[in-house]
């Protein structure tokens, strides 16, 4: 009886500390329940998540059907990302509301510009503002070090380091990726895309994290197909690429997001997405909100084979792509 009674005092403290874990990460999670799923036929209806990358993550849902070309626009999207601060773990100071504590940029210092002393990070960003092609500072009070960095820089975490963008009133302190997600009781965050293993667990659900808004430019236009074997999901695929706007407005994603503050990690994919930038998006005449066109492939639980993927973007290129970009900020205008 004894030993009995040791047993489930052991199996209870086990299941108190899963509990308390899972109490932990639910706190500061997204989630996406939204009851339980059905295999899916050709025109069901579907509920689908769209979060962005702020901290916490904030969603929209959205009822799509099934095969549906449809286009799911973020409302507010680009005053989140234009509208100054995004709300991250670690702020200091009223008048330095978009630094990131903990987090520098690599390489220190941007061609032509050396390290400077400062007497504040306040002070640091002052100086960015001042610079051409200036995107990052990064600040260390322990030297009061002050280095500049342009858009090609990459964020890294360095303890007692204090970083962001030249000015808190038009720019973001990390980049704000979305990403999506269908009906799930776990946690809805994005894949670890840094590899196949979080995809093969949870890729049935939710997608890999795809760039929304950079220190400079906004993708307000992204391509989503999601594929169905036999009316079960299987797969989100991002389907986009920088094919009508060259590299001076392609902007990449992060591979993955940290599950506690949405920083961005340092890996990213190879292709990217086309941006508008942020001058052109201050325009209030210009609608910038980020806008999901979802394409379906596949097949439903009948065998019936979904065929609107094959009208995605991608399947557009050279100028036909171009005109599609510039028939949206037209008809934006």
């Amino acid at each position: 009886m004894a030993r009995m009674a040791d047993h489930n005092v052991r199996r209870f403290l086990a299941w108190l500390c899963w509990t308390l874990s899972l109490l932990h990460v639910s706190l500061a999670s997204p989630f996406c329940d939204l009851g339980p799923t059905a295999p899916l036929s050709m025109l069901d209806p579907m509920l689908l998540c769209v979060f962005v990358s702020t901290n916490p993550p904030r969603k929209m849902i959205f009822r799509i059907l099934v095969e549906e070309y449809a286009s799911l626009i973020l409302t507010g999207s680009k005053t989140l990302a234009l509208g100054g601060v995004l709300p991250v773990a670690g702020l200091i100071g009223s008048n330095s509301s978009c630094f990131t504590m903990d987090t520098i940029y690599s390489p220190l210092d941007m061609p032509g510009q050396a390290s400077t002393l400062a007497a504040s990070a306040e002070a640091c960003q002052a100086r960015c503002a001042t610079i051409k092609d200036c995107a990052h500072f990064s600040y260390f009070a322990v030297d009061r070090m002050c280095h500049l960095q342009n858009s090609s820089a990459v964020a890294k975490v360095i303890p007692s380091g204090q970083s962001g963008p030249p000015n808190c009133a038009t720019g973001v302190s990390q980049d704000i990726h979305a990403w999506v997600s269908s009906s799930t009781s776990s946690p809805a965050l994005p894949l670890n895309c840094n590899g196949d293993a979080d995809s093969n667990i949870r890729g049935k659900y939710v997608s890999c994290p795809q760039v929304y808004a950079s220190s400079s430019h906004l993708a307000h236009l992204l391509s989503l197909v999601i594929n169905v074997r036999d009316g079960f999901i299987h797969s989100f695929v991002w389907d986009n690429g920088c094919e009508a706007c060259g590299p001076q407005n392609c902007m990449q994603s992060a591979l993955s997001l940290d599950s506690v503050n949405m920083r961005p990690a340092a890996e990213k994919e190879e292709s990217g997405s086309c941006g508008t930038t942020h001058v052109h998006c201050a325009d209030p005449k210009v609608s910038c909100d980020l806008q999901v066109l979802v394409t379906w492939a596949g097949t439903d639980k009948d065998g019936r084979h979904l065929q609107s993927a094959g009208r995605r973007l991608s399947q557009f290129g050279g100028t036909t792509m171009s005109s599609v970009y510039e028939t949206m900020d037209y008809y934006a205008t």
